[in-house]
């Protein structure tokens, strides 16, 4: 058990004192955070809808050309040249760019 000292009551009396007025300074610290929360909390769904509704066109017409690639391939692959398939460079290429988007959505999220 604690032993209750002079120095306890001495303390007790030199720090007691009535609470500082703030004038609102307190409320509008914390309306400001919560507008900061609330920001960071909106900005990453509203940057990808934007960048969705921007990537909807391209995206639209990489599907019609696989369509149209799919539909070309079972009947004509003996008649195409080998020289219009992409090269072992595009594709480590491509890898590489996968992996530094990767990277860069992780440091997004962090």
């Amino acid at each position: 058990m604690v032993k209750h000292t002079e120095n306890d009551d001495w303390l007790k009396d030199a720090f007691k004192s009535e609470p500082i007025a703030d004038d609102g300074f307190s409320n509008l610290v914390m309306r400001r955070v919560q507008r900061q929360v609330l920001i960071r909390r909106w900005t990453m769904p509203i940057a990808m809808l934007i960048g969705g509704v921007i990537a909807a066109k391209p995206a639209a017409e990489l599907i019609i050309f696989a369509s149209r690639f799919i539909e070309i391939l079972p009947t004509q692959v003996s008649a195409l040249p080998m020289t219009w398939l992409p090269h072992g460079t595009t594709f480590a290429i491509a890898a590489v760019l996968i992996l530094i988007g990767s990277g860069f959505a992780q440091a997004l999220q962090d």
